[in-house]
């Protein structure tokens, strides 16, 4: 039995929890690297049906907005002198 408690101690991650992270982290990765796209239709395509959920689910997990994330990707690209 040590294998079933060892098992007891590991955190347990629901599936929803596990598909929101890597919508999350597709989300990411398309701020950086799509200057075109908005974030709004971002988080559509990544499948949030909210924006304000996909805001505070984004700032949980990476410690800042969307927004915050495309602009300090693109805003110095279309704002030079920033």
């Amino acid at each position: 039995m040590p294998a079933l408690e060892a098992l007891r101690t590991v955190p347990r991650i629901r599936s929803h929890e596990i598909t929101r992270d890597l919508s999350l982290d597709h989300a990411h990765q398309r701020l950086l690297g799509d200057g075109e796209s908005s974030v709004i239709a971002i988080a559509m395509a990544c499948g949030f049906s909210s924006f304000g959920h996909f805001a505070r689910r984004y700032r949980d997990r990476f410690g800042e907005l969307p927004s915050t994330t495309r602009a300090r990707r693109w805003g110095a690209e279309r704002h030079p002198g920033l």
